[in-house]
C-alpha cells in the first residue's frame, strides 16, 4: 500500500488524532501519527521500536522520558563541535546581544 494512502487511512481510523495533527497543530499527535504510519499501524510495535536513527525515537509514544537512543554522543561533545565552528568575533557578538537584552 502506498505510504500516503496508509496515512490517510490512519487519519480516518483515528479521527481525533487526525484532527489534532492537521488542524490543532499538536506536535505530540503528529509524532503519534508518524510513528503509527512507520510501524504499519501497530501500537505495540511503536513502543518497542528499534529505529534508533529516527530523530523522533525518543519522543515516540511509550518511550521513557529522557532516554536517549544508543550511539548518541554526549552533550558536551556537541558543545565542543559547535564552539569549534564558531569564530571568536561571532561569540563576542552573541555575548553583547545577550547583555543588551538582560539590561532591558
Amino acid at each position: 500500500m502506498d505510504a500516503d494512502k496508509f496515512e490517510v487511512m490512519l487519519r480516518l481510523k483515528r479521527p481525533k488524532l487526525g484532527l489534532e495533527t492537521d488542524y490543532k497543530n499538536s506536535r505530540s499527535a503528529a509524532i503519534k501519527l508518524f510513528c503509527l504510519s512507520c510501524m504499519g499501524g501497530s501500537k505495540s510495535d511503536v513502543k518497542t521500536c528499534q529505529s534508533f536513527s529516527c530523530p523522533l525515537w525518543q519522543f515516540r509514544p511509550g518511550s521513557i522520558r529522557g532516554m536517549k537512543p544508543p550511539g548518541i554522543i554526549e552533550e558536551s561533545k556537541y558543545e565542543e563541535m559547535i564552539s569549534a565552528n564558531t569564530s571568536d568575533a561571532r561569540r563576542e557578538h552573541g555575548k553583547k546581544l545577550g547583555e543588551s537584552r538582560r539590561k532591558k
